[in-house]
């Protein structure tokens, strides 16, 4: 029972991580194409302020904003 227990509590921790902070490795890709230009651009720069708070916080004092860092981000909004 302890092992059928484990292996659902398992399942469960693996779906919850295609979230949007999620390593990229473990995330399902966003659909954006729907989202008119203006939305998805503002989106983006979003996205760009929400990575560089997160940056900031992590001790970085001066950032060139990675894409890899806004995506996750940006996949959020869009998912709004």
């Amino acid at each position: 029972m302890k092992r059928v227990a484990f292996l659902l509590t398992a399942a469960v921790m693996l779906a919850a991580c295609d979230t949007a902070t999620a390593p990229r490795s473990m995330q399902s890709s966003v659909d954006d194409s729907r989202l008119p230009a203006e939305l998805r651009a503002a989106y983006l720069e979003d996205a760009n302020r929400l990575a560089l708070r997160d940056l900031l916080a992590n001790g970085f004092s001066e950032v060139p904003i990675p894409e890899d860092a806004v995506q996750p981000y940006y996949n959020a909004l869009v998912l709004v």
